[in-house]
C-alpha cells in the first residue's frame, strides 16, 4: 500500500526503483512497466511486454552509459576474497551485462555488445565467482556475434563444474535433489545452446553425454 501510495501521489515527478535484488512477487505485478537502468529497476508509466530474458525492458542507450560509462566496476584485487554473498551479486551482475549485450545484438550493435561481454567477462569472471546458470546469456551472447573460442571457454567451465559437482551429488543424494535437478537444468540449457551453434562437436557430445546420464 506504501508503495501505491508514492506511485498514486508522485505521479512519476520523481524515479521510483526495485532493486535488481527483489524477488518477482515483489512487483505488484508491474513486471510490463519496468525498465532495467543499471542494477535497478525503474517504474514507468510505459506498459510493454515483459522480455523472455528476464525483468524489465532495456533501452540499450540507457543502459549501457550506466553500465560501462557511469558504474564500471574495477574487481582487479587478487586479494580480495569473494565470500557467498558477492557470488550472489556477482551472478545478478552478470545476468544484467549479458541482457544488455542480448539487447545490442538484437538492434545489430555487435561492436557494442561485444565490447560489454568482455567486460562482463574481465569483471566478473571465473576467478570471482563459478559460471554457472546465470553465464548462460553469456555464451549465447558470444556464439551470436560469432566469438566461438569465448563461448566455448564458459560452456567447457560449467560443463567440468557441472561434472564435479553432479558426481558428489549423485553419492549423497537422491534424483529429486534440489542441486541436482538445478544442474541438470543448467545443463539442459546448456546442450541446447550447444547443440544450436556448434552441434555434433566434442564440446556438444560432452554435453549431451553428461546431461543423458544425469536425467
Amino acid at each position: 500500500f506504501a508503495l501505491l501510495d508514492i506511485l498514486g501521489s508522485n505521479e512519476f515527478q520523481r524515479p521510483v526503483y526495485f532493486a535488481i535484488t527483489v524477488s518477482n512477487e515483489e512487483y505488484l505485478n508491474l513486471d510490463e512497466y519496468l525498465q532495467c537502468e543499471g542494477f535497478a529497476y525503474k517504474i514507468t508509466p510505459f506498459r510493454k511486454e515483459s522480455p523472455n530474458d528476464g525483468t524489465g525492458n532495456i533501452n540499450t542507450a540507457i543502459q549501457y552509459k550506466k553500465l560501462m560509462e557511469t558504474g564500471l566496476f574495477h574487481l582487479k584485487d587478487a586479494s580480495q576474497k569473494y565470500y557467498e554473498s558477492h557470488k550472489r551479486m556477482i551472478r545478478f551482475y552478470r545476468n544484467t551485462y549479458q541482457r544488455l549485450a542480448g539487447a545490442l545484438i538484437d538492434e545489430n550493435k555487435n561492436d557494442s555488445a561485444l565490447t560489454v561481454l568482455d567486460y562482463c567477462l574481465s569483471e566478473f569472471g571465473s576467478d570471482k565467482a563459478a559460471h554457472d546458470y546465470f553465464s548462460l546469456g553469456l555464451i549465447e551472447g558470444y556464439y551470436r556475434i560469432g566469438q566461438m573460442e569465448a563461448a566455448n571457454s564458459i560452456a567447457d567451465e560449467i560443463l567440468q563444474s557441472t561434472k564435479e559437482k553432479s558426481e558428489e551429488l549423485l553419492e549423497n543424494a537422491g534424483p529429486d535433489d534440489y542441486d541436482l535437478r538445478e544442474l541438470t537444468y543448467t545443463l539442459s540449457l546448456l546442450s541446447e545452446l550447444t547443440s544450436a551453434y556448434i552441434p555434433d562437436t566434442e564440446l556438444d557430445r560432452a554435453v549431451s553425454e553428461l546431461l543423458t546420464n544425469l536425467i
